[in-house]
């Protein structure tokens, strides 16, 4: 009687469960593929991430160079300037050592 009132409703719980293996099968699948494609999204992020900070040294070295540009520029000016200066006095010099009324700058060419 025992056997009846507790042990048949117990196997038939028993019974119901079997079923839940091949329910955590596919959750198992579908956790392996979602795994799966986790690990792809990580290495592509990783590989943006590789990408967007090799450009952004390049952005850096670009503005490092452009600013060197400029002050190189900036630098032959100021030179351009102290050779032009040096090229008047110079012909003025000349001209007054040689008594000529006419001074005749020569032009330096950039």
């Amino acid at each position: 009687m025992l056997w009846h009132t507790e042990c048949v409703p117990l196997m038939n719980q028993l019974k119901n469960l079997l079923d839940v293996s091949i329910l955590c099968g596919n959750y198992k699948l579908k956790l392996a593929r979602q795994n799966y494609f986790i690990s792809r999204q990580d290495k592509i992020i990783d590989n943006l991430l590789s990408q967007l900070s090799r450009q952004e040294l390049l952005q850096l070295m670009l503005e490092h160079e452009h600013r060197t540009h400029k002050e190189s520029v900036d630098l032959l000016q100021e030179v351009l300037g102290h050779v032009s200066l040096l090229n008047r006095t110079m012909t003025q010099q000349r001209s007054l050592v040689n008594g000529d009324d006419a001074v005749r700058p020569v032009k330096v060419t950039s």
